[in-house]
């Protein structure tokens, strides 16, 4: 008995437009509606049970958020030759002289860090353009407070240099 090419038999659609009817697959329950699946209606059988994580091993041990990083690069201890002899600073504080010596300098920039960091300088959306006129009482009394503030800042850093 050879059985060539037999075809399955056809399942017969059901008149409601192409699934088979319960009836035809004996199945007598109610019939279920239609589940949608598409891009964001995974199948039933591949979503996530209830009360499951999607991660459930949590995070791996020891990683560190970027702050905790930056955090620890700025306490890594540094010999630095200041003046001939050799101290011991840590980035923070190194990073710290830089910015407090190169705005004794006159470097804007470093002068902008330090005032905003003393909370002494709102910040400003853009720089005025410089005028011959003389400063006003207002304006000269604000750039002597900046002054005095950046003033404070450098005596107590050479305060701590020194000790």
């Amino acid at each position: 008995m050879t059985h060539g090419n037999v075809n399955p038999p056809r399942r017969r659609r059901s008149s409601a437009g192409g699934a088979t009817s319960n009836d035809q697959r004996g199945n007598n329950a109610s019939p279920e509606p239609e589940e949608k699946v598409g891009y964001g209606n995974p199948p039933k059988q591949h979503r996530w049970k209830k009360g499951t994580s999607g991660n459930p091993k949590g995070k791996a041990p020891g990683t560190k958020s970027l702050q905790t990083l930056i955090e620890q690069e700025l306490d890594v201890v540094l010999e630095v030759i200041e003046r001939g002899k050799k101290r011991k600073y840590s980035k923070r504080r190194v990073a710290a002289m830089r910015i407090v010596n190169k705005a004794v300098e006159g470097d804007d920039k470093s002068l902008t860090v330090l005032l905003r960091r003393e909370g002494n300088m709102p910040v400003a959306p853009s720089v005025a353009p410089v005028s011959d006129e003389p400063l006003s009482f207002n304006e000269q009394s604000i750039l002597d407070h900046f002054m005095d503030a950046a003033r404070i800042a450098v005596e107590r850093e050479l305060r701590e240099r020194g000790t």
